[in-house]
């Protein structure tokens, strides 16, 4: 009983928010609109135009709870990736292979 209440009170809420765009294609307009519903859910709660078509722009987690209202998290900034080995490895080849022509000039000129 006192580890169910040591889960009970450690819980924590989080949910995914979607950016959602609507296009209408006769009239060549769209909007951008934050949910917490995907895009086979929103139209069930919020009924498209004949014309219109809806498209997941962006997603992401977040940590608290949208209760009394509250507004969507905003969309967090994506970190900057570093280099992996694989592009390294490919900097380095092309490094090399620009060194092959000047290396192969260097043969070609006759030695005094």
């Amino acid at each position: 009983m006192i580890t169910l209440l040591f889960f009970i009170f450690s819980a924590h809420a989080e949910y995914r928010a979607f950016e959602l765009n609507i296009t209408n294609a006769s009239t060549n307009q769209s909007r951008v609109v934050l949910s917490t519903l995907d895009h086979l859910q929103y139209p069930m709660y919020y009924p498209l135009q004949k014309d219109e078509r809806i498209q997941i722009t962006s997603t992401w987690m977040c940590r608290n709870r949208t209760d009394q209202f509250q507004p969507i998290c905003d969309r967090p900034t994506p970190p900057v990736p570093a280099p992996s080995t694989a592009t390294a490895a490919l900097i380095s080849t092309q490094a090399s292979a620009s060194q092959i022509p000047a290396a192969q000039q260097a043969l070609a000129q006759p030695k005094p």
